[in-house]
């Protein structure tokens, strides 16, 4: 999976993301976002381990929360491709890993 920032100070700079990588403010982040209202170690996104598995994304307790998809999350939440995320002022977007793949849109996969 890749992350794409598409709103905030540094649109367009992308993360991949193998295993699990924790977002935040603080340098030692895999995915250290320069934005005030980021927490230092704010929410932490897995990638899926085996094929057909789900990627996730939980938030650590952040000031001022983890959203996906303009829904406040609580507890690690599933992500799709093309899901919009928001980590304080900074907007993400999920990018399928495997090239050549179509996702299934969102509301096929509930």
């Amino acid at each position: 999976m890749v992350l794409v920032i598409v709103d905030g100070d540094s649109a367009g700079r992308t993360f991949p993301v193998t295993g699990a990588v924790s977002i935040g403010r603080d340098a030692s982040a895999g995915i250290v976002l320069d934005d005030d209202q980021v927490s230092r170690r704010h929410a932490v996104v897995t990638a899926a381990a085996a094929e057909g598995a789900p990627a996730s994304v939980d938030d650590l307790e952040s000031t001022n929360g983890t959203w996906v998809n303009g829904r406040r999350i609580d507890g690690a939440t599933t992500l799709c491709d093309g899901d919009v995320l928001t980590i304080g002022e900074t907007t993400l977007r999920v990018r399928a890993l495997r090239p050549g793949v179509t996702p299934l849109p969102r509301a096929v996969l509930a």
